[in-house]
Parts: C-alpha cells; sequence; structure tokens
C-alpha cells in the first residue's frame, strides 16, 4: 500500500456526489484489483475518538451499526484494458446529510490483497482545509461586529462598525494617491480590509474597535496611475476606537534604480491573489507564506540566470579517484583540471554513477583524468590520478541569500525583479491545484529568463577565469 494519504483530492462531483479514490498496493507493489474492498467513514470528535456512518439510516454513531461499510469499485481505463489500482466509493447527497461544516472525517478503506490491508483518506468537511470561519472564531480574533461581508471592485472584506480615515502622505507632507493598501489583524494572520489611496492619500474604510496592522504596497502607483514608488515603514500600526482618523508617513523612491524592494514584490503577489482567487483560497495565502514564495522565485531566478558561482579547490592525492568536496552547490558548472606536469589545464566532462564504474573496470591504470562523476558531497575522477602535484577546481552555482527586510531588493538587476513574481505566482497555481496554470506561467517566465541569460551583463563569472588553452 501506498503511504498515508490525505484528503485535498476529494471532491463533489457536478452531480453533488462525494468520490473518495484510494490506491491499493500488494506487498509487491502490484495494483489490487480484485477481492473485496469495504469502506468505513469515521467521523473525528473533538477528543480524538470516532464516531461512524451508519449507511441503514445515514447517521454517525459511536454505538453498534446496522450497516457498518459501504463496497468500494476498482477503476479502470483505456477502454478497460488498463488496471489502475484505483478504488472509488460513492456517496450520494443523502449518505452526505450527515456530515458537519468544518468537522474532519476519514475514509478507511480494506481490501484483504492489500499490503497493508487498510488505508485511511482524511478529508475535511466544508470550508479551507485546517481553518475555521465561524461567527464565533471571526469575533473572537478580530471583537464584535457583524462580520458581514462586503464587496468592491470584486474584492471582498469584512465592514466594521466605526468610521475609519487614513491618509498617506510623503515626507514633504503631501499626498501619495494609487497605493494598495491592506489592513490586518493585529498579528497579520486575517484581512480585515483592502483598499487603494485616492487622490488625497486617503482610504475611508470600516473597521471594529481594536488594533490593526497596516501595510502598503509601493508599486500598485504603477498600475494604477499613481505618481512614483515609495518606500514604507511596514507595517503600520493602527488603533481604532470609535471614529478614528490615522495619518502614516513613507518616503518616495526612484524605481528605476533600485528596483522592487521585498515589500513591493510581496504586495505585488497578494494584489495577484487577491484579483485571481475566491476567498476560501486567498485564505491559504498567509504573509508569512507570501515571503516565502517570493524567497523560492528569488532563489529560483538565480540558479536560471546561474548568477551566484563559487571556487572549491582539491587538493590530489595521487592514485585516489575519491575526493570529498565542500561546496554547497546544487550544480557544478565547470570542473577543470591543472596538470601540473604538462602545464595544461583540462574542462572534465561529467559521467553517471554507471558509465564512471564501467570506466574504472575496463581501465583502473592511473593517469590525467578527463572524466568524473558526482557522488553526492564526493567527486569520482577517472582516470584515477596518477600526479599529487596536480589540481582541481569545481565551480558551483550558488543560493542567493533569502530577502528579510521589508527595504531589501535582490542583487539582480532592477529589469529582473517582475521575474520573481512571476516565479512566486507559478508556485500559488500550484498550491490551489491549478498545474497548467502554473506550468504556463513557469514557461512564460522561463522565456524571459532565456533571453536575459544572453546579456553580457547577466553572464557572469567566478573571480577566477581559465587560460585561453583550456
Amino acid at each position: 500500500m501506498a503511504d498515508y494519504q490525505t484528503g485535498i483530492d476529494i471532491r463533489r462531483d457536478q452531480s453533488g456526489n462525494l468520490i473518495i479514490p484510494a490506491l491499493l498496493l500488494d506487498s509487491a507493489g502490484a495494483v489490487v484489483t480484485s477481492g473485496d474492498t469495504t469502506v468505513y467513514i469515521l467521523e473525528i470528535q473533538s477528543d480524538g475518538t470516532f464516531k461512524a456512518l451508519d449507511f441503514s439510516d445515514n447517521t454517525f454513531k459511536s454505538t453498534a451499526l446496522t450497516t457498518a461499510t459501504k463496497a468500494a469499485t476498482h477503476q479502470t481505463t483505456d477502454n478497460a484494458t488498463k488496471n489502475t489500482g484505483i478504488w472509488t466509493v460513492v456517496l450520494d447527497t443523502d449518505e452526505q446529510a450527515a456530515f458537519t461544516e468544518e468537522y474532519h472525517y476519514i475514509a478507511y478503506f480494506e481490501n484483504s490483497g492489500a499490503s497493508p490491508t487498510m488505508s485511511p483518506r482524511w478529508f475535511q468537511w466544508g470550508g479551507v482545509e485546517g481553518e475555521a470561519t465561524t461567527d464565533a472564531e471571526l469575533t473572537a480574533a478580530h471583537g464584535d461586529g457583524s462580520w458581514e461581508t462586503a464587496e468592491i471592485d470584486g474584492w471582498a472584506f469584512n465592514l466594521g462598525t466605526n468610521p475609519v480615515t487614513i491618509t498617506l502622505n510623503d515626507g514633504d507632507g503631501s499626498p501619495v494617491n494609487g497605493q494598495f493598501m491592506v489592513v490586518r489583524n493585529a498579528d497579520e494572520t486575517a484581512v480585515a480590509f483592502i483598499d487603494i489611496t485616492d487622490v488625497d492619500g486617503q482610504c475611508e474604510i470600516q473597521l471594529d474597535d481594536g488594533t490593526y496592522k497596516v501595510r502598503f504596497g509601493g508599486y500598485y502607483a504603477c498600475i494604477a496611475g499613481g505618481v512614483g514608488a515609495y518606500k514604507f515603514s511596514n507595517p503600520y500600526t493602527l488603533t481604532v476606537s470609535g471614529t478614528t482618523t490615522a495619518t502614516f508617513t513613507c518616503t518616495e523612491v526612484s524605481l528605476s534604480t533600485g528596483g522592487l524592494s521585498f515589500a513591493m514584490m510581496v504586495g505585488l503577489l497578494e494584489l495577484f491573489i487577491l484579483n485571481t482567487f475566491d476567498e476560501k483560497l486567498q485564505n491559504r495565502f498567509s504573509r508569512t507564506l507570501l515571503k516565502q514564495l517570493i524567497n523560492i522565485g528569488h532563489q529560483e531566478l538565480g540558479q536560471k540566470l546561474k548568477w551566484r558561482r563559487e571556487d572549491c579547490a582539491l587538493a590530489i592525492t595521487a592514485d585516489t579517484y575519491a575526493y570529498d568536496v565542500s561546496l554547497a552547490s546544487r550544480e557544478w558548472e565547470v570542473v577543470s583540471w591543472y596538470d601540473a606536469s604538462g602545464e595544461k589545464y583540462t574542462l572534465l566532462q561529467p559521467l553517471t554513477l554507471e558509465q564512471w564504474r564501467e570506466h574504472y573496470h575496463d581501465n583502473d591504470t592511473p593517469s590525467t583524468p578527463t572524466r568524473y562523476c558526482r557522488y553526492g558531497d564526493q567527486i569520482y575522477f577517472w582516470p584515477v590520478p596518477d600526479d599529487s602535484d596536480d589540481t582541481c577546481t569545481i565551480t558551483g552555482i550558488m543560493d542567493v541569500s533569502d530577502l528579510t527586510e521589508d527595504d531589501e531588493t535582490p542583487e539582480y538587476p532592477p529589469h529582473l525583479h517582475t521575474l520573481i513574481v512571476d516565479l512566486a505566482i507559478s508556485y500559488t497555481y500550484r498550491i490551489v491545484g491549478l498545474p497548467k496554470d502554473a506550468a504556463m506561467t513557469e514557461e512564460l517566465a522561463d522565456r524571459d529568463i532565456a533571453r536575459e541569460a544572453h546579456d553580457p551583463t547577466i553572464q557572469r563569472t567566478s573571480g577566477r577565469m581559465l587560460p585561453p588553452n583550456v
């Protein structure tokens, strides 16, 4: 049987039926296609105990069951010529009537021919997996309020009871318009309001009494027709008590020379999510996750551009083919060999481990190496080195450092910064289960990256150049 399976892929179909799949394998790893597969539906209680669905009256019970299981069906494909090993059980709307919003459930598959004989599928009924959206929890987090949802220009937010006017000025006291603003609760775990500063640099919103954090996204000015780009002291603290006014200050900066800051890129990613996904999907993206996704895009761009390189020199010992490499690099770009006796550099060609073994068994006579094999944090040479005066230098592609501060900018040229956001967007599609959109977004970014990689300003080298006779 495969490893424990979660339930993110358990969904209702277009007819309202709940289809639950499970992959069953035998002890040899072959798919299970026969035998009886029965399914228990378990409801997890707050104390960790179970209730089970009685299919006789569609009720969850902790007592004895009249009809404890339902039969699952093995599914085939390609005109019934391909056995998949995937078994499905279908629950109709009557059987689903016993399920409770936000409760967790386990579909427990059993087949005596499977290994192990049972396969549990864990899923949540309704809401967003792992999160609750009840009025009671919202009130506990944000204070009393109606928590009715309003929508302006396609953005949803919750109406509070107090009128709040927020003004954004620059260092000279002039209003700053066209800036994307997000108001969150005090620990920034939930969005309370979203708006854009108007021509007077103001946002007029409604919030309940309490303490909030306010963040602005300066790059939105370029989209909304605002003037300039700005550096912010995010997050700003907003205290609401009755009718409230608050003024925050930012500093104008040059986008052309500075590029996008960490906070700007996070703001752009958040804007994309708010404009693309529905509210339930938006709730999957905490601010911490947004920062992580930007850093993933940041690292990936560095790897694709081969931006940062580092050399590692090895001291060679005659008649020794294996060496430890103290270079934390995902990719070795160049492995060069210096033959001291011949005063000549050679670029070594890579081998797979199997190819290296074949070469070594065919010829283990020491000589000047021409091939190498990377094996974890070790390098194997072929032929086996014959001269302790020779040296080897490995040039690796290194990770760039994570962005941590809001005003921090990537070390790439400014015109490449939007590619970081594009790569981060591709991961948002993966998170919400849209792999085709993810692949398309990454492909478009890769085209731009490939074009940039040929630019002489991008073709960086390590600090050491090889002689022309390499």
